[in-house]
């Protein structure tokens, strides 16, 4: 009866948008929000539906009290276990599951002197708090973007290319390379992806992943024409055509929602975010006045905590961005 009145009187003190950590199905404990509170006798057993913050709403759940974690959820004492048996045997311990996030020191993201396409990584370690080391080569005097044939073929970066290589077992450059606790990661679009499960900026059910699939894939081809452009490979004139489909795809995927998936901050607001932020601005300051709601985000993702943090920082400042277009 008492440990009934207390989760009753945890109930009370429970309402929507009330911040706590909710025990998921990995059996951790997650950052989570009250999403309403039940007293009709079918949830008795679960009455407090969560969401868990970075997720979709698909994943919300109806949990007990104990499954929840609150200064405003009074702890109570377990039950003392019973006396075992004088002739049981003693049960074998078994070694508590390794959690899957991220280390919190040791990690190290190799890539040249630059945001390119370690950025979206570094900007997943930045939202979460996870410290890492940038390993590169030295700085040339130039911004590496005024002049990525040169930067490529120097001596610097070419040794450091080849121990990226040996590093990461391929035959190709390697570059942006991962490294967590001694094993060695490849292929960006894969290493973020990676980071961004370990860092709970990734959906798990199969609908949700592809709406941040499908706006990455739409910032993968945004990104062809500003790379083309950079290298000489494409006109001015030719870009600043052929950018305005793609910007009108992401505004439009973007609607009226806080984010690409509405009500989460996922690996998607990243993308988009980098793009606009290390890429297109920079390169044409003015690029965002048709596209409002794109300009709201990239201000919103901007003033996250982590992301602002970082953004503010030397870490950030030292490396090189795409350059104005003449």
């Amino acid at each position: 009866i008492f440990f009934r009145f207390i989760a009753r009187m945890s109930l009370e003190k429970l309402t929507p948008g009330t911040k706590l950590h909710a025990k998921f199905a990995d059996g951790e404990f997650y950052p989570a929000e009250v999403v309403s509170v039940s007293t009709a006798k079918k949830w008795a057993k679960a009455p407090v539906l969560v969401h868990y913050i970075g997720y979709g709403a698909e994943d919300d759940t109806w949990l007990p009290v104990d499954n929840l974690k609150s200064k405003l959820i009074p702890k109570t004492a377990a039950p003392a276990a019973p006396p075992p048996k004088a002739k049981a045997k003693e049960k074998k311990k078994t070694a508590a599951p390794k959690k899957p996030g991220l280390p919190k020191a040791g990690i190290k993201l190799y890539y040249w002197p630059a945001t390119g396409k370690a950025e979206t990584i570094r900007l997943c370690f930045a939202e979460v708090g996870i410290p890492w080391e940038d390993v590169t080569f030295e700085k040339p005097s130039f911004n590496v973007y005024t002049n990525l044939g040169e930067v490529f073929k120097s001596e610097p970066m070419q040794k450091f290319a080849a121990e990226c290589r040996e590093k990461g077992g391929n035959l190709t450059t390697n570059l942006p390379t991962l490294e967590i606790g001694g094993k060695f990661y490849t292929q960006s679009t894969a290493v973020c992806r990676l980071v961004a499960r370990k860092a709970r900026l990734y959906p798990r059910q199969i609908e949700t992943a592809f709406t941040v699939d499908n706006v990455v894939a739409h910032v993968e081809d945004a990104r062809e024409p500003a790379y083309k452009v950079v290298t000489g490979k494409m006109e001015k004139d030719e870009f600043l055509t052929g950018i305005v489909k793609h910007l009108q795809n992401l505004e439009r995927l973007l609607g009226d929602s806080d984010y690409f998936l509405a009500g989460s901050f996922t690996m998607a607001d990243i993308w988009v975010f980098d793009l606009l932020q290390n890429m297109l601005v920079p390169m044409v300051p003015d690029i965002l006045k048709d596209y409002p709601k794109l300009a709201a985000h990239r201000e919103k993702v901007a003033n996250r905590e982590g992301i602002k943090a970082y953004l503010d920082s030397d870490q950030y400042k030292v490396l090189d961005k795409m350059v104005e277009l003449k």
